[in-house]
């Protein structure tokens, strides 16, 4: 993923959108518990995620695009569960 040189971020965008998907997941109350992949606890199901596009767009006005895809997996099998792909433009 490209990065602007005149752009600095807070935090490089995959982080940041990891915590924010870490704080939904637990603020749903639908999951017992919810670890970042960094803890030393072993779940049973890894959430796993690509980040393919995070920008602004040129044109008229402030445009961005978010893209990334979603894979969920069964931590003791290895199987895939289900896998979701997200993309968004908001103008």
């Amino acid at each position: 993923m490209g990065t602007y040189e005149y752009r600095r971020w807070a935090e490089p965008p995959t982080e940041m959108i990891n915590d924010v998907l870490l704080r939904e997941l637990q603020r749903s109350g639908r999951y017992e518990r919810i670890y970042s992949l960094g803890s030393d606890v072993h779940g049973d199901y890894v959430l796993r995620g690509r980040l393919y596009d995070f920008r602004e767009i040129d044109g008229n006005g402030l445009s961005v695009r978010v893209a990334f895809d979603f894979e969920l997996r069964d931590s003791k099998t290895g199987t895939t569960v289900w896998n979701r792909s997200y993309s968004h433009d908001d103008l």
